[in-house]
């Protein structure tokens, strides 16, 4: 996912058998969302158990969950996804402003976890 698109997104086995449970509750539950229905603090938990990256990036998964990411209690970051196989200036650049925002914009009364990984040497 490029800069730009995770910023606007920061602010914004099959079996035949008929008998078979798996099949049958596929069936029965199709086109539920059921995760939605959750409480936001286990919401919350769940999304921090993710990179933070990928917290971000649930908020496409419908306008309810916009600013479900928000919430999160661990900020997971970590440069190897957002700088490497690129050119690296500049996605040093998009990493550094991914930290900025996500401190800002995570409105979580407190944090129980940090952790920032950064892969190589960069030009600070």
């Amino acid at each position: 996912m490029n800069c730009r698109k995770l910023s606007q997104i920061m602010d914004s086995g099959s079996s035949t058998h008929e008998h078979d449970p798996v099949k049958r509750q596929k069936e029965n539950n199709e086109g539920e969302d059921r995760i939605s229905e959750l409480p936001e603090c286990i919401i919350s938990r769940i999304l921090s158990l993710l990179p933070t990256e990928e917290a971000v990036r649930t908020s496409v998964l419908s306008k309810e969950w916009i600013n479900h990411w928000r919430s999160i209690t661990s900020l997971h970051l970590d440069d190897i996804d957002m700088v490497y196989g690129r050119t690296k200036h500049i996605e040093h650049e998009c990493f550094e402003r991914f930290i900025y925002r996500s401190l800002l914009l995570t409105n979580s009364p407190r944090l129980d976890n940090f952790s920032l990984s950064i892969h190589g040497h960069h030009d600070v």
